[in-house]
């Protein structure tokens, strides 16, 4: 395949366009996922610090302190229970390779927009969308979906693209 016809090109840009909004939307979550996991460590080291609870308790309630620490190791295995079956580490490293992979995805994408007219543009689109489908494979097995939230990321692209395309 040599370039690519002027009608071909107008996937090249709707391709460049999804990998612009996935990026943004993986990045998202990748923040939204690292907040959460930075309230379950908090969570968790202040329920377990013996030294500050036991302080703060014993103060306020004195013999009744036999009954909370049971009650605050209780909440700090569920945190860390749920933090573990939601396998919060996993999606956190997945949404990182997901965010980082889209984005240089859309890096080469925009090359080739810049160069769709030269020879070899064909196989070099037929790539990326296989890259594309890749990713997409990917992110049904390890990543959350809030569609919403890629609403949201489409609508910031388009303002951002300016209707271009």
């Amino acid at each position: 395949m040599a370039a690519i016809s002027e009608s071909e090109a107008g996937e090249v840009w709707k391709a460049l366009r999804e990998a612009r909004v996935r990026s943004l939307y993986f990045g998202d979550m990748q923040a939204r996922y690292g907040k959460c996991k930075q309230w379950v460590q908090g969570l968790s080291l202040v329920l377990s610090s013996g030294a500050v609870v036991s302080g703060a308790v014993v103060s306020m309630v004195g013999d009744l302190w036999s009954g909370v620490a049971p009650v605050l190791a209780g909440v700090v295995a569920i945190v860390n229970a749920i933090a573990i079956a939601t396998s919060l580490d996993q999606k956190l490293v997945t949404l990182a390779t997901l965010r980082t992979a889209w984005e240089s995805l859309r890096i080469d994408l925009s090359h080739l927009w810049s160069h769709w007219y030269e020879d070899g543009a064909g196989e070099r689109f037929d790539a990326l969308q296989q890259r594309a489908n890749d990713l997409g494979s990917m992110a049904s097995f390890g990543a959350p979906w809030d569609r919403s939230a890629v609403a949201r990321w489409e609508r910031w692209v388009d303002a951002e693209l300016g209707g271009e395309g």
